[in-house]
């Protein structure tokens, strides 16, 4: 049973070229936070912005002598000119450069005609007067930043990059009080004077190169923004444990303390929204530039870790959780702190395995009695096998020889538990004594996956359906960690309508993108939407592919390759990008919510056996997935398999009326 609808036809491609590395990595962190009382500027108490992201730079490879930071009575608009500046002029060909600011935010009035909206955004340096008649020469204009941007991205040149993090508002009423304050507003006496809209952050605009500049301008670095919110939207500050910074720095510090440096700019995105949803903030971080790109334009050679928040004899509480990727049966290795790789175990001093995960902490048994003192160690992801929770089936008055039958074959696999109470799925006799009949149905829902008359039931046949949905849900939680095929999955909203014969009648990719985004973040689409596969490769080696469509009722649909397509044709190449949208007209039956999950191999894995009922007919030498099921049947972690691709995914929840 599928609720994602497709129709299958061949393949289109469109290149993506390849990122370029760098010399040297160079920082330079603003900080403002409670300003001097002549300002009158008040409401945010910022202590801890530049000691997480300097923690965060530092564990992506950015050296200490090269991080920067300007805080304080310090952080005048003078100041903030002056440090520019002479991250200007260290600035040299190649190198990757980020400007964090963490401060107050606000919108003044267009000087110069560049804004459709008719207001500039507007940096608060320390001191600058929120009081009218406003000296605007006190505060940072976009275009002001923009100047320099433009200066330390032609020093970068085009073989370097630049990241610009501002966690800060642009827009709303400065308003003030509660536990999430905000970091600006609109300036006193300002009104906008122009008629346009201007959605984006301004940093990327581009009148007369004065702004940041966009990638087209030759010998100029590639500039990327990630900003706190929409240009119409207020950001947040909140303390945390102690720690005063803007919300959005909260969140990535943990994101990037625990997720791979060769994380893009696209995944980020998508676990940033994930953080603020948990958070409970409606702000909607954006991001400008190329979403494919690495973050910070590069990798490092630190191995991302966790930090240790509490221990225990038996236990150790690591400052880190679901959000940052880690989940039940994680396996890890403890090192000394300023450990730059844990490829050497025999410097390890303890070990590991994740009991309890929580949002943003994740509980850890020792497996050691006599561990040292944790508390400033660095833990290491090792073993990314998860816990596997059996599907529990019970079956339910059925003729004793197929009772028999099924439990012989089901007995042999760790992915099915028989239960008497409680199960999650039955196999049960349904009809009437002239009309017996035989189901396979969830417990919770009533959800008919099969429907046959009892003379019929296969007791082979019944097995391997419930095998099948097994190995679907174990799919769901499946993560693959080869560091090289690395795919980067996401979907584009489209108009979709079928023939009376199934067909694909007529395919559009919609371009008012907004329209489909959450509140909140991710991903909204309605009953009937279509949507294409969009499929960027950022690895070094060649990937064979597999998107698999997970359904909210448990069921798993394989929507690409479709049959018919094979070979070299689902093979995508290092650095090239594959849109995939009226070859397999895809869109969505039903609401609820959806996974979409792409499965980049290094060798051809047989996915077609989630479009039929019997996986065991397939012939063939066995794939490494199928190499990796035995195992986890047979009670097995499966880890020494998950090194044969790499998996990604994107959420999509599904209303009847959007």
């Amino acid at each position: 049973m599928s609720l994602i609808r497709h129709f299958s036809r061949a393949l289109m491609l469109y290149s993506l070229s390849p990122t370029v590395g760098a010399a040297e990595q160079r920082a330079l962190l603003i900080e403002i936070g409670e300003q001097p009382a002549e300002s009158t500027w008040h409401g945010a108490v910022l202590d801890a912005a530049i000691p997480m992201m300097r923690d965060t730079l530092r564990q992506h490879g950015f050296r200490a002598k090269h991080i920067q930071d300007l805080s304080g009575p310090e952080a005048t608009r003078a100041g903030m000119d002056r440090a520019l500046g002479e991250l200007n002029a260290a600035t040299e060909p190649g190198d990757r450069v980020v400007l964090f600011y963490n401060g107050h935010g606000a919108r003044g009035p267009d000087d110069n005609g560049d804004e459709p909206d008719g207001m500039d955004e507007l940096l608060v340096p320390y001191g600058a007067p929120w009081t009218a008649p406003v000296d605007f020469d006190q505060y940072m204009r976009d275009d002001d930043l923009g100047e320099w941007l433009r200066r330390i991205r032609t020093a970068a040149g085009s073989a370097g990059h630049v990241t610009v993090i501002l966690d800060a508002c642009y827009s709303g009423t400065g308003a003030r009080g509660g536990e999430a304050q905000v970091l600006g507003g609109m300036l006193p006496g300002t009104e906008p004077n122009g008629t346009g809209q201007d959605r984006a952050s301004g940093w990327l605009e581009t009148p007369s190169g004065a702004r940041g500049g966009s990638s087209d301008e030759a010998g100029l670095a590639p500039l990327t923004v990630l900003s706190a919110a929409r240009h119409d939207q207020q950001a947040q500050w909140q303390r945390v444990d102690e720690a005063s910074a803007g919300l959005l720095t909260h969140a990535l510090s943990r994101i990037l303390a625990a997720n791979n440096s060769d994380m893009s700019w696209r995944g980020l995105r998508d676990r940033l929204e994930v953080v603020m949803r948990e958070a409970g903030s409606r702000q909607v971080p954006q991001i400008e530039g190329d979403l494919n790109r690495l973050v910070f334009g590069g990798t490092s050679g630190q191995v991302p870790f966790f930090r240790v928040k509490t221990t225990s004899d038996e236990e150790v509480v690591l400052a880190g959780g679901a959000v940052h990727g880690l989940a039940a049966g994680f396996r890890l290795v403890f090192f000394p702190s300023g450990t730059a790789s844990p490829e050497d175990l025999s410097a390890a001093i303890a070990s590991a395995v994740v009991v309890e995960v929580g949002p943003f902490t994740a509980t850890t048994r020792l497996e050691q009695t006599d561990a040292p003192d944790l508390i400033n160690a660095w833990a290491f992801v090792t073993d990314r096998t998860t816990a596997i929770a059996p599907l529990r089936l019970a079956l339910v008055e059925l003729p004793a020889e197929i009772d028999a039958s099924v439990r012989g074959q089901l007995g042999r696999t760790a992915l099915v538990e028989m239960v008497e109470a409680e199960p999650e799925w039955l196999a049960t006799a349904s009809g009437n004594r002239r009309n017996p009949r035989m189901q396979i149905k969830a417990n919770a829902d009533e959800l008919v996956l099969m429907d046959v008359p009892m003379v019929d039931a296969d007791p082979r046949l019944i097995a391997d359906v419930i095998r099948n949905l097994a190995r679907s849900r174990y799919l769901r939680t499946l993560q693959l960690d080869h560091p090289s095929p690395r795919i980067d999955l996401d979907i584009a909203p489209a108009d979709v309508a079928y023939a009376d014969d199934g067909s694909c009648q007529s395919f559009q990719l919609r371009t008012d993108l907004e329209a489909f985004l959450r509140e909140g973040g991710g991903w909204q689409l309605g009953v009937g939407d279509g949507f294409a596969l969009d499929l960027a490769h950022l690895g070094s080696i060649p990937a064979w592919l597999a998107v698999v469509g997970f359904n909210p009722d448990g069921t798993a649909v394989l929507l690409y390759p479709r049959p018919g397509v094979h070979g070299e044709s689902i093979r995508l190449p290092a650095g090239d990008r594959w849109t995939v949208g009226k070859e397999l007209c895809l869109s969505f039956d039903e609401p609820g919510t959806y996974m979409l999950k792409v499965f980049a191999t290094t060798e051809h894995v047989d996915f077609t056996w989630l479009d039929t009922d019997i996986f065991s007919a397939r012939g063939g030498t066995p794939s490494a997935l199928d190499l990796l099921f035995q195992d986890i049947e047979a009670g097995g972690r499966g880890s020494v398999y998950t090194g044969i691709g790499h998996t990604d995914e994107v959420i999509i929840e599904v209303v009847a009326d959007p």
